[in-house]
């Protein structure tokens, strides 16, 4: 897969791997999977709410059977 960075972000990209002895690839990977695993907890945290609210409305409606 080819990426086309932002000027800006590429030439942060080239600075990054020339301090850290990197090439510019393994700094993009590193920084996806950083990325990554923060968007993943917010889709864990995400769906944790959309659980509870369902379970909410279930509570709900089943104590209005009850009245």
């Amino acid at each position: 897969m080819e990426l086309l960075l932002p000027q800006t972000i590429d030439i942060r990209v080239s600075q990054a791997a020339s301090a850290l002895g990197f090439n510019k690839q393994d700094i993009i990977e590193r920084a996806l999977l950083v990325y990554l695993d923060l968007i993943n907890n917010q889709i864990e945290l995400k769906t944790e709410f959309n659980n509870l609210d369902h379970l909410s409305d279930e509570a709900l409606l089943n104590f209005e059977e009850h009245l």
